[in-house]
């Protein structure tokens, strides 16, 4: 779960620099709708970095590694890359061949969060207690 965080600080790192890079240059070249799904991706892109942040600050502190949240997070290694990804590739490169890869990436966001949901139903009726970890 360790291996999140600098994965976490790259998604963070990239999705600021390309939603700087799109406000700054690309607002004004490209359509309104590839301006709208850059944004969407630069945001989804923020967002579950933020989340492999927490779940590698999360491997720091317990002793144990929880293969739920490592499941999850690597679920969201792989929603990045190919939602994010194939939207970066569709509007700043005019790529709409690869329509496959945004819903498979949708899908591995999707079982992310199902995953995170699985193990806080676990934590809680497990009673994982910080003397515990």
């Amino acid at each position: 779960m360790k291996v999140f965080l600098p994965v976490a600080g790259l998604f963070g790192f990239s999705a600021v620099l390309l939603s700087a890079i799109g406000t700054h240059y690309f607002q004004g070249t490209m359509s309104i709708d590839n301006f709208q799904a850059f944004s969407i991706a630069t945001e989804f892109e923020m967002i579950h970095g933020i989340v492999l942040m927490l779940i590698g600050l999360f491997g720091f502190v317990t002793k144990k590694p929880f293969y739920l949240l490592t499941i999850a997070g690597y679920l969201f290694v792989i929603g990045v890359i190919f939602f994010c990804g194939d939207i970066y590739l569709k509007t700043v490169f005019d790529l709409h061949e690869l329509v496959v890869l945004a819903p498979v990436g949708g899908i591995a966001f999707l079982l992310g969060w199902l995953f995170v949901f699985i193990a806080g139903i676990y934590y809680y009726f497990h009673a994982v207690h910080a003397h515990d970890m």
